[in-house]
């Protein structure tokens, strides 16, 4: 035992932060010499905050030198060193290289990805084709995520994804995934995080990962803020405006988005069925309409209280209103001979209002005692009002007109969702043996669901209340959990961190009168280890276990009859699903580029799907069930480079297989299958400065619980120039240039076949402006204390 403290002991610490002359992070590459030594000892890339750690073993003088392209190497010379000593280098300012500044203008100063810990990070400042565009045109550019026509979002093919908000879940600032990728404008984002394998110190939520999007955030004193708008085709409207002020210890924001986005559809439903006495078709063709108008206001403050000290506090409120037409033909056949014909009309008008408040206490007393901690409490309130009007005729001249009623039915609904969320998190750097992280975190939720139904069968009639299709659905969901993560530097190359997370889980829902509790316990563990092959590469094994919990939704066991052919309902016995994944990953980083890879393994049990089974009298109910296992394989590879002055680009490639195995459902009910996607992006610069994007993505055919996902393709191409000295910028795009989005399944069970297609507007051209403004004193940072230390290679 002796060996590993001595190994220990010996670690020497040297932090700083890393940023250039208007105080905006930089993340330079940090190398350590010795003072007498042109050899390197260690290095290390600064994460996107500019901050970093060296770590050596061997007391001494010592130098250290700082390098980015487009900027001038800085050094810092006889630094002395005693075992156990952290030095604090502070900021460390770079100035630009008169010789490369005007292919500083041209070539972008930062790479586009890094890789820390236990993420992948990824700017996207300067993606041309998000300009005017929300959050989902965002992710849409991200290696390895997808965002389909309905705002559903996957990561590595994984759907089962949770979408965070400057390291909040989106849920805690009153939105769903959906709702924050339109409401969020995509100029407000700085970078996005894509963290595959999360470590004990976050949620156990989501099988397939985390999306944390970063906005961005002005250091600089003085006022600042912009104003941007985007028009599209066919009704589409965006404006969003930002404002910050930053003097002395405080700094005040506001905020205002305003979206309004009509998008119409078409698709076809087509169904045999293989009953005991007979086979028949039901044919639905449909045409949709959306319409959707939010408006979000955010206000907030920032107090530093001392250097080590700051208190926040925001508030979110915003509001969502829409509606839904709806119009399907319905043909139902036999034996070649039409049996019924109908049509539904539905309008569906939703409205949704959430407000949220978030109050945030953070010390960072690295510098002093090599500690940190945060404490954490957020209240989110949510109402929705939801109203349907739906028609069911039959035509006329159906012979079964008379043993077939029409239909009139009408379902106002109301939800009142409610959460508290405390946290405590804790950092202590302990310097020659590593890092520890605590934490505690509970969560308090609460979903108050009523849905009253009225039907009636002549439009002559009164309405009357309609008992059997009325919903009412109570849903609470507890967690409380504690975290410990400890990280060590097992040598100049390697380092670890080894984490368990513990969480107690209450849940449990109410329907007509019975309870349907499902508490459980579960040990989350999860580990790292990273090795530094030299100062430009690094290759990393990890392994983490989470789970995807039920959501009221998919419990609540009462049959929604809105289309009377395809009922659905929840399963309140559906347990949560688990996860163990392994990955293995690495990253070379090239002037003006990277190059990165990863092989990865997903063992999944109880796994959700929907499951659709064909009733007695041939409706089908869709319901959701726990299937056996998912195994899926897989590797991914990523480039960036600026190949030339005016072309620069990005690739992503992701292979996996996946193997189902659901014969718990149905007999031989498996199903395995190899799938792939890709995107290629490609940035020219043109002449009178005008900037281009083109982006082609394609994701291959997918096995589902109950068949096949066929493939998705499209191609996006963007414009875009700034004038006015870099304040205004014009973009011009358009989105699926070829209109080739579309959705499309089909499945083969054993008492029915069915093909699925669904097309919503995808090919739409948007023009933006961006106006950005502020008059700030660029000479300082002003962070309190001189920067934050540590960063995203910390433990």
């Amino acid at each position: 035992m002796a060996m590993p403290y001595l190994a220990f002991s010996q670690i020497i610490e040297v932090v700083g932060s890393v940023v250039d002359e208007t105080g905006e992070p930089v993340p330079a590459v940090v190398t350590i010499y010795a003072s007498n030594s042109e050899e390197p000892l260690s290095a290390v890339r600064a994460d996107f905050d500019g901050d970093f750690r060296l770590q050596i073993d061997e007391p001494g003088s010592y130098k250290v030198s700082l390098e980015m392209f487009g900027y001038e190497t800085l050094w810092r010379r006889d630094i002395r060193l005693s075992l156990g000593d952290r030095e604090v280098l502070g900021n460390l300012v770079l100035q630009p290289d008169a010789n490369t500044i005007s292919e500083i203008e041209i070539i972008e100063d930062q790479p586009d990805a890094l890789m820390g810990l236990d993420k992948r990070v990824f700017t996207v400042t300067d993606e041309v084709n998000t300009r005017g565009g929300q959050a989902a045109d965002v992710l849409n550019n991200i290696p390895s995520v997808n965002v389909d026509l309905d705002g559903n979002i996957s990561l590595r093919g994984n759907s089962n994804v949770r979408v965070w908000i400057d390291g909040r879940p989106s849920t805690l600032i009153g939105m769903d995934d959906q709702s924050a990728l339109q409401q969020i404008p995509a100029s407000m984002i700085e970078r996005v995080e894509l963290i595959t394998n999360p470590s004990a110190k976050y949620d156990a939520d989501g099988t397939g990962g985390i999306i944390n999007i970063i906005t961005k955030k002005d250091r600089r004193r003085g006022w600042s803020g912009n104003v941007a708008g985007s028009i599209g085709t066919n009704n589409k409207y965006d404006a969003n405006a930002f404002l910050s002020r930053r003097e002395g210890a405080w700094t005040f924001f506001a905020g205002y988005g305003y979206n309004n986005n009509y998008r119409d559809g078409f698709g076809y439903d087509y169904r045999t069925n293989y009953l005991p006495d007979t086979t028949f078709s039901i044919r639905s063709d449909e045409e949709s309409f959306r319409r959707n108008e939010s408006h979000n206001i955010r206000l907030g403050a920032d107090w530093s209280m001392t250097d080590a000290d700051v208190i926040s506090f925001s508030t979110n409120w915003n509001t969502r209103e829409g509606n839904s037409p709806e119009f399907a033909d319905y043909l139902n056949t036999s034996q070649g001979e039409v049996v019924t014909s109908s049509y539904r009309d539905v309008n569906e008008v939703r409205n949704r209002t959430n407000s949220d408040f978030a109050l945030h206490y953070e010390h960072d007393a690295e510098r002093e005692n090599k500690e940190k901690w945060v404490a954490d409490l957020s209240y989110s309130r949510t109402i929705d009002d939801d109203f349907q009007d739906i028609a069911w005729v039959f035509n006329e001249y159906d012979n079964s007109t008379d043993s077939l009623p029409n239909v009139y039915q009408q379902f106002p609904e109301t939800e009142l969702e409610q959460m508290i969320v405390a946290s405590f998190d804790y950092e202590r750097n302990f310097g020659n043996w590593g890092r520890m992280e605590l934490g505690w975190k509970s969560i308090w939720n609460t979903s108050d669901e009523v849905r009253d139904a009225q039907i009636r069968y002549e439009e002559s009639e009164p309405f009357i209340d309609d008992t059997l299709r009325s919903n009412a659905f109570y849903f609470k969901q507890n967690i409380h959990a504690v975290y410990g993560n400890f990280g060590m530097q097992l040598s100049n190359r390697w380092k670890a961190q080894v984490g368990l997370r513990f969480e107690q889980a209450f849940t449990g829902g109410i329907a007509r009168g019975v309870e349907y509790p499902n508490n459980y316990f579960n040990v989350f563990p999860s580990g790292f280890l990273t090795y530094s092959i030299a100062e430009n590469q690094e290759m990393q094994l990890s392994y983490s276990r989470r789970i995807d919990r039920p959501s009221e939704w998919s419990l609540n066991p009462i049959i929604d009859y809105e289309d009377p052919q395809n009922l659905r309902s929840g399963n309140p016995n559906l347990q949560p699903e688990y996860i163990n994944s392994s990955e293995l990953s690495y990253i070379w980083y090239y002037p003006g580029g990277s190059i990165s890879g990863a092989v990865y393994y997903q063992y999944a049990t109880n796994v959700f799907t929907r499951f659709r089974r064909i009733l007695p009298d041939g409706r089908s109910l869709t319901t959701f069930e726990n299937l056996r296992e998912r195994i899926r394989t897989g590797g991914e590879f990523t480039a960036t480079g600026k190949f030339t002055s005016w072309l620069s680009g990005r690739a992503n490639l992701n292979l996996y297989q996946s193997f189902i195995v659901a014969d718990n459902l149905q007999e031989d009910l498996n199903q395995n299958g190899f799938s792939w996607f890709t995107r290629v992006s490609a940035m020219i610069d043109l002449p009178w400065e005008l900037q281009s994007q083109l982006t082609y993505n394609y994701q291959g055919a997918e096995p589902t619980g109950q068949g096949f996902r066929q493939a998705i393709t499209s191609l996006d191409i963007a414009f875009s120039r700034d004038f006015l000295n870099d304040q205004l910028n014009v973009g011009l795009r358009v989105s699926d240039v070829f209109n080739t989005r579309q959705w499309e399944y089909s499945v083969n069970a054993m008492d029915f076949n069915q093909d699925f297609f669904r097309k919503r507007e995808s090919r739409i051209l948007y023009l933006s402006l961006t106006y950005r403004f502020g008059i700030q004193d660029k000479s300082k940072s002003d962070r309190p204390g001189g920067g934050g230390e540590g960063g995203g290679d910390d433990f």
